[in-house]
């Protein structure tokens, strides 16, 4: 393959994965926390999140604020609409790992499929399919 070939095909390769990142951020900025903040059984649960983003606090269907160490709101490092990849890896995954309190009990498994609902959310989100 000649070199002006070459070029171009990694010309192309970059393209492609700029645009599959800003994609991928795009549905990012668009995964909310709702089925993460619903786990164990639990159903109904509002998620709040405060004007600068770091902030959230979860209330039950009766109102009442959830201060479970599984479903209970949480400080995030980085909004998600804002930041959306440093909030993923900053915020999402330390979850992800090791849950949101040190007596959480929810499993790995279990937050991953949390997330997994909210990321499928947000890209039904993006692109405009609810």
């Amino acid at each position: 393959m000649n070199t002006v070939r070459r070029l171009f095909v990694i010309g192309v390769i970059i393209l492609v994965l700029a645009l599959v990142l800003g994609l991928i951020g795009k549905i990012l900025s668009n995964t909310m926390e709702i089925a993460s903040h619903n786990l164990k059984g639990a159903s109904g649960n509002t998620v709040y999140i405060s004007e600068d983003g770091h902030k959230e606090a979860v209330y039950d269907v009766n109102g009442n604020l959830v201060t479970d160490p599984i479903n209970m709101g949480s400080y995030n490092n980085y909004y998600y609409k804002e930041y959306p990849y440093r909030h993923f890896f900053f915020d999402t995954v330390p979850w992800i790992f090791w849950g949101n309190a040190k007596n959480d009990n929810s499993t790995v498994k279990e937050r991953i499929v949390g997330f997994n609902m909210d990321f499928n959310r947000g890209v039904r989100i993006t692109f405009k399919l609810e």
